[in-house]
């Protein structure tokens, strides 16, 4: 390997184990937003991922599900953690529906990062 293929993994190891460590936490903190009346009010529990219930993470997961079938490198697992996340809030799960949104989330960020790491990939497998 070259060494822009290696800081090219390094970087992609240290972006999944960031992406892991903020998307698997459930921190929360306080936003403070300005009225036009100059009246403050505080809006709690916004996720720090910037996501902030299990629906938008789910639609982030499709949108991203859908950009990696684009890119010909969809995992089949996402849609499986999709549809296992809305039966769980279906059934009033928020424990498991939280868990299996993570899911597939995790899988569509690391299919569209296979995707990428793809793009370049092959040119070192050319003869040169």
């Amino acid at each position: 390997m070259n060494s822009k293929a290696i800081a090219f993994d390094m970087t992609l190891v240290f972006a999944m184990l960031v992406l892991t460590v903020v998307g698997c936490s459930e921190p929360t903190r306080s936003v403070v937003e300005a009225h036009s009346e100059g009246e403050m009010t505080t809006r709690a529990t916004a996720r720090l991922s910037g996501v902030e219930s299990v629906e938008e993470m789910l639609n982030d997961a499709e949108m991203k599900y859908r950009e990696a079938q684009q890119l010909e490198h969809a995992w089949k697992a996402t849609p499986k953690h999709v549809q296992a996340a809305r039966k769980a809030l279906q059934a009033n799960d928020q424990k498991a529906a939280m868990t299996a949104a993570k899911r597939a989330l995790h899988s569509a960020n690391a299919s569209l990062a296979q995707a990428m790491r793809g793009e370049d990939e092959w040119r070192n497998h050319v003869v040169k």
